[in-house]
């Protein structure tokens, strides 16, 4: 497996697991999902400080800041309809 094969394998494994936690146990999505990132920073601010581990959350947050929720996606994909 290649670093890109490994990374995705990683990602559907995480998915499958949070997935697991919300629709098998019954967790709340936002508690899962709060508990994943905080262990997530915790381990990358572990292995390799805190610096690295804020930067990482920056570029993330840089990537996804314009992202639409599940609830709005709809809605951003929508053709325009009528006249204004």
């Amino acid at each position: 497996m290649n670093e890109d094969q490994q990374m995705e394998f990683v990602a559907a494994a995480t998915r499958a697991f949070l997935d697991n936690l919300t629709h098998t146990w019954g967790l709340p999505p936002a508690t899962v999902l709060a508990s994943a990132h905080a262990t997530i920073i915790t381990e990358i601010a572990v292995s390799y400080g805190g610096k690295m581990a804020a930067d990482s959350a920056r570029r993330a947050a840089e990537r996804v800041e314009s992202l639409p929720s599940y609830r709005e996606a709809p809605i951003a994909a929508m053709a325009p309809q009528g006249q204004a």
